[in-house]
């Protein structure tokens, strides 16, 4: 039903890297930086094609396993004691995705110092423990930048950081490729523009994907995870949901293709979920005003999220309709 369409899945991740990101302050474009990083330390290290991307794609989605806005924020405390359990999380998620999978062991390591990987007995010669390395250190620089701070007049102060890991957590060679890729200003300026979600989707890191069953279901079931293992009161909503609406739409005599896309389009429509606090989310008692506000801008961000996915417009379109009253008058 698919064979004759085509979508962009490197722009789903693009923009579920986004909306990950927007849930505080505090991470805005956290994993897009931390991608643009990587990639530029990746060319100075010479790697090939299929590594880079692998190693783009991890970091685009490195905290994909940090599952609430709450777990985010402590995954970028340095001073958190088990961080990783969101990486092994997140890796699980990387590997219920057949086009995700390569990238998996480097989010499952992303965390792991030099010293630990020598222990292991692993040597930078193996391309996950460089990718792995190359995204600590672009995670680690990403989180020392302040956001309240002109970025030349952190540069300074910033490679002092960055030189102070090596060794001990990260390996002296990559500590030399960030020294080669963060020559010159642009480095720095191009970290922090507001259009580095547009330049690195143009940059051509990633390939297009051809759509079919197996692609997008996988990835879909992936981002559907992402939003209902939150919590055990809704493991297994969005599942139910998509169940439920491709029931619907055979009822009402609609294509197979698009039961399909309702299908879908169930699994991922409160993808938008992702910027609502835990505290908020599944709150015991009622929500404030302002809590119910928070809430409400859900389907918003599941729009958004996909509606800027080449060949997913209908699906978003639905997905992100879903609490919408049926005169138009909204949540």
């Amino acid at each position: 039903m698919w064979r004759n369409t085509t979508a962009n899945l490197a722009d789903l991740l693009f923009s579920v890297s986004e909306a990950m990101d927007i849930s505080d302050l505090s991470l805005a474009d956290h994993q897009m930086r931390t991608a643009y990083i990587s990639a530029r330390m990746s060319i100075c290290a010479r790697m090939e094609y299929q590594a880079m991307e692998r190693l783009f794609v991890a970091a685009l989605l490195h905290d994909i396993g940090a599952l609430s806005p709450e777990e985010k924020v402590s995954a970028h405390v340095f001073e958190d004691l088990m961080p990783e359990l969101h990486c092994r999380l997140g890796a699980q998620l990387f590997r219920d995705a057949w086009w995700l999978e390569p990238s998996a062991q480097l989010v499952e390591w992303h965390h792991t110092t030099w010293q630990e990987h020598v222990f292991h007995g692993r040597s930078l010669s193996d391309a996950d423990v460089l990718g792995a390395q190359i995204l600590f250190l672009a995670d680690h620089l990403e989180r020392y930048v302040r956001r309240d701070v002109f970025i030349l007049h952190q540069v300074d102060a910033l490679e002092r950081r960055v030189h102070a890991l090596s060794g001990k957590l990260v390996h002296p060679d990559v500590v030399t490729l960030f020294s080669e890729a963060s020559v010159g200003e642009d480095f720095w300026l191009e970290m922090v523009s507001q259009h580095l979600n547009e330049d690195l989707r143009n940059s051509h890191l990633l390939r297009p994907i051809p759509v079919n069953d197996e692609t997008v279901q996988s990835i879909a079931g992936v981002f559907k995870d992402m939003t209902d293992f939150r919590s055990h009161y809704t493991a297994t909503h969005s599942a139910g949901v998509a169940a439920c609406a491709r029931a619907i739409g055979a009822a009402l005599a609609f294509s197979n293709r698009e039961q399909h896309q309702l299908y879908l389009a169930g699994l991922l429509h409160d993808m938008g979920k992702l910027v609502v606090p835990n505290s908020i989310l599944y709150k015991p008692a009622a929500l404030t005003t302002e809590e119910y506000e928070i809430v409400r801008q859900h389907p918003y961000y599941t729009l958004r999220t996909l509606g800027r996915v080449q060949g997913f417009e209908q699906i978003a379109e639905w997905a992100g309709m879903h609490h919408e009253r049926i005169n138009g008058t909204g949540y």
